[in-house]
């Protein structure tokens, strides 16, 4: 084992060889006995790796770099840095073995996410300026549980490669349930108006094809056929990862129609005041202009993917199935869709209408003189009425309460086709036995 510096750095290196391997790293120290006591632990957890067959010791760091090399291929892989790069210096897990990374220390970083605002930079420019600064605001319950994620992500990830023997529980803040933002048609008519000019072509074509905020903002013209009324958007656009043909309606050709000469590859281009052109693409929707029509027209809270909400709303409405807006709106599988169900005015009728009080006022009373035709028909009415009115599940709406008219009647059919069995037991006692070898 040896313990070095390596021309005028004050870091010591280590330079250690166990069972045949060697290893020549920096001990990340300016203390000689530092770099001993680091070159001496290494040394060893290599032996225990070699001779005894333990699990190597992997750091946090070397883990999110493996990650990053398997799969940086992926489309939301810089908001995923971000939150990885927040767990490894804000969430204190730089240099941290992954073996150290227990219960305790996932609630410290559950809380240290909690605790920092969401403003934290803007709180730190403004004191930095010496001005006043903002008031905090506290990360969400959201915010806190996508970080959450992105650790048990990196620490299943590491467990699957035999890093680490377990995953600590790792549980998820409780979320308020949002509701679903979708517009009536004159809300959107509103809101139209008031959006500028390169928005309101956007928010047109949105509420007339349902394609997500990316797939409008980048639509190209090599993704339109005007003749055949269609577009289409690429598998590598695409959430789902698939193809998505989009059918184009009389709303959707006419923006089509006015964008068509405002730029020869970009059909929604931004215009740049400082040249005077129209650059491509628009690079942001929800932006300064969106917010303040959207406070004017009454909606202030509306984002633009709730243009999609209200396009499938309307789809709904009208009575478009389940599994055709599937396919209109590029969804993988139907559980998305059965969002919206609730909006279609058909979905329950025909079961709602099986239990109204005017039902329960034909039925009629059960006496004396009630014909047997009479007590059938009572016994129809009452499966179809009384089964909801008990509370009783659809599979058993033919369970009823019997009166004594019912009761007598099962009665006497039960005294009959017991006594015709005892008959026919009689019968067949009666008959002469036959011997085994006859």
């Amino acid at each position: 084992m040896r313990v070095y510096r390596r021309g005028q750095s004050l870091t010591w290196y280590i330079d250690i060889t166990v069972d045949g391997e060697r290893i020549k790293r920096s001990a990340g120290a300016t203390e000689r006995a530092q770099a001993k006591e680091y070159a001496a632990q290494v040394a060893s957890d290599l032996w225990r790796v070699k001779r005894l067959g333990q699990a190597p010791s992997v750091t946090w760091d070397a883990a999110v770099l493996a990650w990053l090399q398997e799969f940086g291929h992926r489309r939301s892989i810089e908001d995923i840095k971000l939150k990885l790069t927040w767990l490894t210096y804000q969430g204190g897990l730089q240099g941290v073995a992954l073996k150290d990374i227990d219960a305790q220390r996932v609630r410290q970083i559950m809380a240290a996410r909690r605790d920092c605002p969401v403003n934290r930079r803007a709180i730190e420019h403004a004191i930095a300026a010496g001005e006043k600064p903002p008031t905090p605001k506290p990360a969400a319950a959201g915010t806190v549980n996508l970080h959450m994620a992105e650790l048990s992500k990196i620490l299943h990830y590491a467990h699957k490669r035999g890093w680490i023997d377990r995953v600590p529980p790792i549980t998820k803040q409780p979320q308020p349930a949002k509701r679903m933002t979708w517009l009536t048609p004159e809300q959107a008519s509103i809101l139209l108006a008031e959006l500028p000019t390169h928005l309101r072509q956007m928010a047109r074509f949105a509420l007339s094809t349902g394609l997500r905020e990316t797939n409008v903002r980048m639509l190209t013209w090599t993704q339109v056929d005007m003749e055949r009324r269609t577009a289409w958007i690429h598998a590598d656009q695409a959430k789902a990862g698939k193809n998505i043909p989009v059918p184009l309606n009389a709303d959707a050709l006419d923006v089509l129609h006015e964008q068509r000469d405002q730029h020869r590859r970009w059909v929604f281009p931004v215009y740049r005041r400082d040249t005077k052109t129209a650059d491509a693409p628009t690079g942001k929707i929800c932006n300064h202009a969106w917010r303040k029509a959207c406070v004017r027209a009454g909606v202030p809270e509306l984002r633009f993917h709730d243009l999609r909400h209200t396009w499938a709303s309307w789809h709904t409405m009208a009575g478009t199935p389940a599994m055709v807006l599937k396919e209109l709106g590029g969804w993988a599988s139907l559980a998305m869709v059965e969002r919206y169900t609730h909006l279609s005015p058909g979905h329950l009728a025909a079961w709602a209408d099986r239990v109204s009080v005017s039902n329960l006022e034909q039925v009629p009373e059960l006496g004396a003189e009630s014909t047997q035709r009479d007590v059938g028909k009572s016994a129809q009415v009452q499966k179809k009425s009384l089964g909801w009115l008990m509370g009783l599940e659809p599979t058993t709406t033919g369970i009823t309460i019997l009166t004594e008219r019912h009761s007598a009647v099962l009665t006497r059919i039960a005294v009959s086709i017991k006594n015709k069995h005892l008959r026919m037991l009689r019968r067949i006692e009666a008959l002469p036995c036959i011997p085994e070898n006859a």
